[in-house]
């Protein structure tokens, strides 16, 4: 199924408890609260309370767009429970990549937050050694 077809099957997700479950395990890897998650995914707490009271009953082609680029969510994952739970890039730049995602995501927050600002000192130092 081509990623075009996947996103119009998808228009009308019905939420249900699996999918709701789903969704909070991807809050869970995240490291964020709720209301972290929400902002991050560009929705408002609120909003994303309301998926997990049930007020809301389906999942926009929009959001899982959003879950699918911002968070790597694949959208077939979400729906069924079915294939991977993330989407890696087609791209890989070393062997490595997938085992530091795999790292990552086990992280909490804080440690997310340290790694992200341990990678922009390797990458300044690498952009000095490399100017010399």
């Amino acid at each position: 199924m081509q990623k075009e077809e996947m996103y119009v099957y998808c228009i009308n997700m019905k939420l249900d408890q699996c999918i709701i479950s789903r969704l909070a395990e991807i809050i869970e890897d995240s490291g964020m609260n709720k209301q972290q998650f929400a902002r991050a995914i560009g929705l408002t707490p609120s909003s994303l309370s309301e998926i997990f009271s049930g007020r809301i009953k389906n999942l926009s082609t929009s959001l899982l767009r959003v879950l699918e680029l911002k968070r790597g969510v694949n959208p077939e994952w979400l729906r069924t429970g079915k294939g991977a739970q993330y989407i890696m890039s087609n791209q890989v730049v070393c062997p490595y990549e997938y085992e530091l995602v795999l790292y990552h995501r086990k992280l909490g927050f804080e440690c997310k937050k340290g790694l992200a600002a341990l990678c922009q000192a390797l990458l300044i130092k690498q952009e000095e050694d490399s100017s010399r």
